[in-house]
């Protein structure tokens, strides 16, 4: 009976060392993805700015279509990962503030698409007004980073191990 109960234990214990180890497995993967698309969410924004002040706005509406296409991944795969996480309160948290974080910066890109199309049809004093909200979101996003960075200087045991999203900002300011 002993050895049953033993054995019992033993394939319990590997279900569940298996179960915790796929879902941290699953949530490293996801928060690889975030950080990649974000990163090139980025650079797209960055690229859209750069055009923007050189007047490419097809050049500049194209890099915008595609910040947006990254960035709605981002909030996509992050919703993804807030579902699949742990019941873990520090994590969540810290997620959340990557949604935030990503509707301020789908609120940047639209900002500049509403700059584009005011550069297009010659108003360039209401273009400015667009470029300074955008300007206003990025900073927003910053704060958010920095909140992000705290999280992870005080809990820094959950995020070494599985919960690592390292987010860059590298954006330029129009």
């Amino acid at each position: 009976m002993r050895k049953i109960l033993l054995s019992l234990f033993f394939i319990l214990l590997i279900f569940i060392i298996f179960h915790v180890y796929s879902n941290d497995h699953d949530l490293t993967k996801i928060s690889e993805e975030i950080n990649n698309h974000l990163k090139q969410g980025n650079k797209y924004y960055n690229n859209a700015v750069i055009a923007i002040n050189s007047n490419d706005t097809y050049s500049a509406s194209k890099n915008c279509e595609n910040a947006i296409s990254e960035y709605k991944t981002v909030q996509n795969l992050t919703l993804l990962a807030l579902s699949e996480g742990k019941n873990d309160e520090v994590f969540n948290r810290y997620l959340n503030l990557v949604l935030k974080d990503i509707e301020n910066r789908i609120n940047a890109v639209n900002e500049l698409k509403l700059a584009i199309e005011m550069i297009s049809n010659g108003k360039n004093v209401t273009a400015r007004e667009h470029v300074k909200n955008a300007n206003y979101y990025m900073l927003v996003s910053e704060n958010l980073e920095k909140e992000r960075e705290k999280i992870m200087k005080q809990y820094p045991q959950k995020f070494i191990q599985v919960y690592l999203l390292v987010l860059d900002l590298g954006l330029y300011v129009a």
